[in-house]
């Protein structure tokens, strides 16, 4: 069983069960060597909704703080967030690592911009399969960063009930090119299995991940960190979790659980 865990989220964001210590607490139950503490990032000037509001955002750091002297004796907390890459908040969450002394940032894309800059949800307003290609886009302009310690949930578009097409296989191309280059980790997440098998085009399957992308992964010998994205406590070492950690094995990926 996997004893570390970067992507973690709380209360703060909304949609989540528990406070940092519950976290923690629980981490250290289940033997945890490491947990990052990585809640949803708040922005300064919007809201786009299921992710912390700003006037928590030091209140959320002081809790990790507080509770990384607290249980330094009994395991090493990190302090992160997870984030969005928008170009016009690229210095933000320069200053922010910078300032907070932040340990890592992780890559989540759960939104981006079409170039006529209207946005689109990945859970919520994907109706066309060309907007995967931008989301793979957005994707690789925050790999490009250098900002950011991995990619969380690559296949995270491909949740949408939209028929595999040519559309489909550029958006991997363009996602695994830019994870070759940038020697990228990409994240397996355990919150997909939670969500259960559904019916898509192809059949039946998780919404994420997706066997199609993580075929291809196998033969690039890229790196790849379980997460268990949990938004409860009783989540962070879950079925799921070993889930995920048999997918890992059965697709022969190179897998690694330190960043």
């Amino acid at each position: 069983m996997i004893k570390k865990n970067y992507h973690t989220h709380c209360s703060y964001c909304g949609h989540a069960k528990g406070d940092v210590e519950d976290y923690v607490k629980e981490a250290i139950d289940k033997g945890f060597e490491v947990l990052g503490m990585s809640d949803h990032i708040p922005y300064p000037e919007n809201d786009w909704g299921d992710r912390m509001d700003y006037y928590f955002k030091d209140e959320y750091l002081e809790k990790v703080r507080e509770c990384r002297e607290k249980y330094k004796d009994r395991i090493d907390v990190k302090m992160a967030f997870e984030a969005e890459y928008v170009p016009k908040y690229r210095d933000y969450y320069k200053e922010l690592k910078e300032k907070e002394q932040l340990d890592y940032l992780i890559l989540g894309q759960h939104f981006f911009f079409m170039d006529d800059g209207s946005l689109v949800n990945c859970f919520a307003t994907v109706t066309d399969t060309e907007q995967y290609i931008r989301y793979a886009e957005a994707c690789v302009e925050g790999m490009n960063t250098g900002i950011y310690a991995y990619l969380a949930h690559p296949d995270l578009i491909f949740r949408n009930r939209l028929a595999p097409d040519k559309n489909t296989e550029k958006a991997i191309d363009i996602l695994l090119d830019a994870a070759v280059k940038n020697d990228y980790i990409l994240e397996i997440n355990a919150n997909g299995f939670r969500r259960g098998i559904r019916e898509f085009p192809e059949g039946k399957r998780y919404p994420y991940p997706v066997d199609t992308f993580w075929d291809r992964v196998k033969g690039t010998n890229l790196r790849a960190i379980i997460g268990s994205d949990c938004h409860d406590p009783s989540f962070l070492a879950d079925e799921c979790v070993e889930i995920a950690e048999r997918f890992a094995l059965e697709k022969g990926l190179r897998l690694i659980d330190t960043i």
